[in-house]
């Protein structure tokens, strides 16, 4: 603990109630990606560049949550030997 002069340290309970109805909440999800590829026929590899979306939706109503619904959009690129 700290001493008489010091402040106690911040507390973030708003933030663990999130995380914890976050986790245990009823949900359901759906995730979608679209892959292009092609294959370079001189360096023996396959490249591919990659777009996904997820999204996921509870149906627990909570004054902790700020919306029930999470989307997700990310994008990968990379090869295959």
């Amino acid at each position: 603990p700290p001493s008489a002069k010091q402040p106690p340290p911040p507390t973030m309970e708003t933030y663990l109630w999130r995380e914890f109805i976050y986790l245990t909440a009823p949900q359901c999800s759906m995730e979608l990606s679209l892959r292009y590829s092609f294959v370079l026929k001189r360096a023996g590899i396959k490249p591919y560049a990659e777009l996904r979306y997820a999204l996921r939706r509870t149906s627990a109503v909570s004054t902790h949550l700020e919306g029930r619904e999470h989307h997700a959009v990310g994008l990968g690129v990379g090869c295959t030997f």
